[in-house]
């Protein structure tokens, strides 16, 4: 009887353990997953997105005219499609769902500022150009936490990305 009593005990813990390591193992997969594959098949419309604005801005800007085409035909429209494309990502982990929610606040807060930009430049208003480039930079700091999060997790799951 106390043989039984202490297999069935062992049994359990077997199962608890089991259970614990797929639980962290579904994580790092889900991490894995996410990054390598699902990351990788939206990142260039990203890429396409932010380099067009990069090249009408700063030392590239050459007029509202250019900057507004630009805007209009490439850099909202290759945005916005990245953006659905990131809440289109599903997930069976927390952990890697609340990653995702990061990049998508940001993402979200940078296409707003792309839109922003363009309105700003209809309407000749400096103080949109302002709230413009405010939402930018609230949307970098976003992605800084999501990149944080990002190596935090990956170190948690004994992840390193390249």
């Amino acid at each position: 009887m106390v043989f039984k009593k202490n297999l069935s005990v062992l049994l359990v813990l077997i199962v608890i353990v089991f259970l614990v390591t797929a639980c962290d193992n579904t994580v790092q997969q889900e991490l894995i997953n996410y990054y390598d594959k699902e990351l990788s098949k939206i990142s260039k419309l990203e890429e396409e997105a932010i380099d067009a604005y990069h090249s009408v801005i700063g030392d590239n800007y050459v007029d509202d005219y250019t900057l507004y085409n630009e805007l209009e035909e490439v850099i909202i429209p290759k945005y916005g499609e990245f953006v659905n494309e990131l809440k289109n990502i599903s997930f069976t982990t927390k952990e890697v769902n609340k990653l995702n929610q990061i990049y998508i606040k940001a993402a979200e807060k940078q296409y707003n500022a792309f839109m922003q930009m363009k309105q700003a430049i209809e309407k000749q208003d400096k103080s949109l150009v302002m709230k413009a480039n405010e939402n930018l930079e609230n949307a970098r700091k976003l992605l800084k936490d999501w990149e944080r999060e990002l190596e935090r997790l990956a170190e948690e799951n004994k992840i390193k990305f390249q």
